[in-house]
């Protein structure tokens, strides 16, 4: 695998200005800067040599290979780009290493000497995590384990967003197993939950206080720290993987609403439900079921009028809520006795 770094500038005569180092394109390259020196008499000098007419120098197409034998404490002249390039690929680059790429150029009949400041990344994992299964889901939690790739670390990226981007060189903070959390913040909706680098040991994690809605798990292997992280965002087998958390239960309530063979069923509504099925019974283990009301839809209200043909007996109504993914447990049981009306 080839390191290499782009580089654009702008161009005064045929020199080059540059004003912006971009980040690596190869996922898992890294770059280094070199060394460029400026004399007062405007002549470059380099290594073994002590002067370089710049007027001999060659001019650089878009690639360039750094010799094996450069060490970060020598210096290199690569050559000069001709009027009009903006893009230059250097190649064969040490990895997580920190270099000036002084470069110089001409402003009205003027030598001026610039100074790009950057750094290459480590080596990126060649192998991605895979196989993210889904342990457990209840209410506002999801729990997953994961196969793991070739990086020496892993993060456990979750978002609510279907593409996930990170970046390079960014080490993000961990929210430690806690969706939300500011300081772990990737983008709008994306946090980092999960960190090997501080826990080693674990091979699993749980998510809990999470709104009803679709999260998108990524399990992204790294090498390097800090300005040095290269990540393997490459997808592999269930990996990135999408889940929802269980639907919580509505919460039901008391009756206090009675006509003629009729009561009023209430509950609390749930986020993320579509509609509600509700069930009344004559018993409240719900083995005798009134054929009429055993999961009938009753739309996404919150409130239904039931009617019975006996108002001398007991009766007892759940619901539960519906997605369009999902159906919750159902909620807590309210006995209804006409007599009490």
């Amino acid at each position: 695998m080839k390191s290499w770094l782009f580089i654009i500038g702008m161009i005064f005569s045929s020199y080059v200005s540059w004003t912006e180092v971009c980040q690596v394109k190869e996922q898992g390259t890294d770059y280094i800067i070199l060394e460029f020196n400026l004399k007062n008499d405007g002549i470059l000098s380099v290594g073994k040599y002590s002067k370089t007419n710049k007027n001999m120098l060659q001019f650089i197409e878009n690639n360039i290979d750094i010799p094996k034998n450069f060490t970060k404490s020598d210096n290199l002249i690569l050559g000069k780009i001709k009027k009009g390039k903006s893009v230059l690929k250097v190649n064969k680059l040490n990895l997580s290493s920190d270099y000036n790429f002084n470069i110089v150029y001409q402003d009205k009949e003027i030598e001026k000497l610039t100074t790009i400041k950057t750094n290459t990344l480590a080596f990126q994992p060649y192998k991605p995590s895979r196989g993210i299964r889904i342990k457990d889901t209840e209410p506002g939690c999801i729990e997953f384990i994961w196969n793991e790739g070739k990086g020496i670390n892993r993060k456990i990226i979750v978002s609510n967003n279907k593409y996930i981007k990170i970046k390079d060189g960014n080490d993000y903070k961990s929210g430690n197993q806690k969706y939300g959390v500011e300081e772990s913040k990737v983008s709008d909706g994306t946090y980092v939950v999960f960190d090997s680098k501080s826990n080693k040991d674990v091979k699993g994690v749980k998510l809990v206080d999470l709104e009803y809605k679709q999260y998108y798990i990524s399990v992204i292997e790294y090498n390097g720290e800090g300005k040095y992280v290269n990540y393997n965002i490459d997808s592999s087998l269930n990996n990135p993987k999408s889940v929802y958390p269980k639907l919580f239960p509505p919460k039901a309530l008391p009756v206090n609403n009675f006509e003629e063979n009729i009561f009023s069923a209430k509950w609390e509504k749930v986020q993320g439900s579509v509609f509600y099925e509700i069930q009344v019974a004559k018993d409240k283990n719900f083995n005798e079921i009134l054929e009429e009301y055993n999961n009938a839809d009753v739309s996404n209200s919150s409130e239904f009028d039931i009617w019975v043909d006996d108002m001398t007996i007991e009766y007892y109504f759940r619901v539960r809520a519906i997605s369009n993914n999902d159906k919750s447990d159902y909620s807590n049981v309210i006995n209804v006795n006409f007599g009490q009306k």
